[in-house]
């Protein structure tokens, strides 16, 4: 991106001060937090570091090149990754086996710990998701979050309306059988009623009764919600114990959703969440060398505080 973005003179001069300004506040945080707020080791400053190019500047490199057409580009892949989905997903209701064999053959990028996952860059299969559209993504949740913001961002190109690509993607999100990717549409949905000039009483009127029905009757949704949280709450009581077992054995990692990743980040370190530990903050207590915590709001609290999420997100 750097070398194209030379070559074809993409950036300004306002492209590099905006990146070096937030670098410099970003430096002086991480640094101000290693030296006089957390007592961790050399090594979490590092990883704190290493997000900088690895994500922040990479994020911005796609922007600063592509400029106008960053958001375009973004939401098209998306839109192309649907229509792709929609071919391979009925194939894969119809036969599981012979998308997989398809996978398999290609293979890339590889998943190791999961003999039922493979992908091959335009669409993945999962025999633990047989019935759910994964996309390009690595599951079907992912992929519904992919969905939502590029329906979003396609709606704020074509000033919400309703065409076939939006279509396309609101039926691809829909086979994603995903809770986050459910209340992600609805959020949109409600944004697009309010553009074309809806009012908000009469839709919630209409909306929350069918909402209640909806949501009691489908089990992805309430009930996946509560099975969720029970789990989770029965997987925290004993998890120093499991967390033993699973490093003991090596055999993976207790996989904690989002209600428990955010209890258990809460009960490790309070309001120390305001600020943040590291971006590497599980190498800090052995209890969660063994845990795999959910990628919620509560991990990016754990990562860089509300602070510097908040600071992230400006």
């Amino acid at each position: 991106f750097f070398v194209a973005g030379v070559q074809l003179r993409r950036f300004t001069e306002s492209d590099f001060r905006l990146f070096a300004k937030f670098a410099v506040v970003y430096l002086v945080f991480i640094t101000v937090r290693f030296l006089f707020l957390n007592n961790v080791g050399s090594f979490f400053y590092f990883s704190d570091l290493s997000f900088l190019f690895k994500r922040i500047l990479f994020a911005f490199l796609y922007c600063a090149v592509l400029k106008e057409k960053a958001v375009e580009y973004f939401a098209k892949i998306i839109v192309h990754g649907a229509m792709v989905s929609l071919f391979f997903y009925p194939l894969q209701l119809i036969n599981g086996p012979m998308v997989f064999a398809i996978g398999s053959a290609i293979h890339l990028p590889p998943r190791v710990g999961n003999p039922e996952y493979t992908n091959f860059l335009i669409f993945t299969y999962d025999g633990g998701h047989h019935i759910r559209n994964c996309g390009f993504a690595w599951e079907p949740g992912a992929w519904g979050c992919y969905i939502v913001m590029g329906l979003l961002l396609h709606f704020l190109l074509n000033r919400f309306k309703m065409d076939k690509h939006a279509w396309i993607l609101v039926i691809s999100g829909i086979t994603t059988l995903s809770t986050t990717a459910y209340l992600g549409l609805l959020c949109v949905f409600l944004l697009y009623y309010r553009v074309r000039g809806g009012k908000l009483l009469p839709f919630l009127v209409i909306a929350v009764p069918i909402l209640a029905v909806v949501a009691t009757q489908l089990p992805f949704l309430l009930d996946k919600i509560e099975k969720t949280y029970s789990g989770d709450m029965h997987d925290i009581s004993s998890l120093d114990e499991l967390a033993g077992w699973y490093d003991k054995t090596g055999e993976g990692e207790i996989h904690l959703n989002r209600f428990g990743s955010a209890i258990i980040l809460w009960n490790l370190f309070r309001w120390k969440l305001i600020w943040g530990i590291s971006n590497g903050y599980q190498g800090v207590t052995p209890v969660l060398h063994s845990v795999n915590i959910s990628n919620g709001h509560v991990d990016l609290f754990a990562k860089f505080g509300v602070v510097g999420f908040a600071y992230l997100m400006h």
